[in-house]
């Protein structure tokens, strides 16, 4: 089984913009609703991007396991199918209750930022573990060469979930006891700074194991991402 790296470059595309969209209302003191809301957006397919990153993987070496057993095909071929959908199921229960949070919130604001909570729970959490997980998996089927870099981009995706569960204060657990202000309280580290740290952290790792990789990625994009570390 192989990454499906074109998902993880979407995430980070999608939530390059998103993070770029929050320095332009930190620097001009906010923004108006539409760009909130299509921030929001941003945020949500992104982390579905990454819970298919994460997902397919997954799903993919179940499969490739399951081959190697007699007769357990159909049923392999059964949980894959389950797998591979989750991501768009999580998806799917964020909008539902997005729905529902929207009938009971008077101000549109509160109703936005209470589907980034939700995002964050539903499908940024199992997102990024599942694609740390994925990795740690996929390491041993690696060059060793690329072993480390790949442990380490696994461990930056795990510490970057703990991130995703520190959220804009809510009336709602857990972001009521975890968020944003205790967390800046505790270490007097933005919130925004760790995930960052984690984001450069994964990205530079992942980046080295395209660099080492053989038959992982074109030689074109080789070329490039040589220029990118070098």
């Amino acid at each position: 089984a192989s990454l499906p790296m074109g998902y993880l470059a979407l995430f980070g595309i999608i939530h390059g913009l998103y993070e770029l969209m929050g320095a332009f209302s930190i620097l001009y003191g906010g923004l108006p609703v539409s760009l909130n809301f299509v921030r929001l957006v941003s945020l949500t397919a992104s982390f579905h991007f990454l819970g298919k990153f994460g997902f397919c993987y997954y799903s993919e070496e179940r499969e490739r396991r399951g081959r190697k057993k007699a007769g357990e095909t159909k049923s392999h071929e059964g949980k894959k199918a389950l797998w591979l959908k989750f991501p768009d199921i999580l998806l799917w229960g964020w909008v539902l209750l997005f729905l529902i949070f929207f009938r009971h919130n008077r101000s549109i604001n509160e109703w936005l930022v209470q589907g980034e909570i939700l995002s964050r729970y539903l499908l940024g959490l199992p997102g990024a573990l599942m694609s740390s997980f994925s990795l740690m998996k996929f390491k041993d089927q690696r060059p060793r060469d690329t072993y480390k870099y790949l442990i380490i981009a696994s461990i930056g995706f795990f510490i970057y979930a703990i991130g995703v569960l520190i959220t804009p204060k809510a009336a709602f657990l857990p972001s009521s006891i975890i968020n944003y202000e205790v967390f800046y309280n505790a270490i007097h580290v933005p919130t925004q700074v760790f995930r960052t740290i984690c984001a450069f952290i994964i990205t530079i790792s992942m980046l080295r194991v395209l660099r080492l990789s053989k038959n992982f990625t074109s030689i074109r994009l080789k070329a490039i991402l040589h220029v990118i570390i070098a």
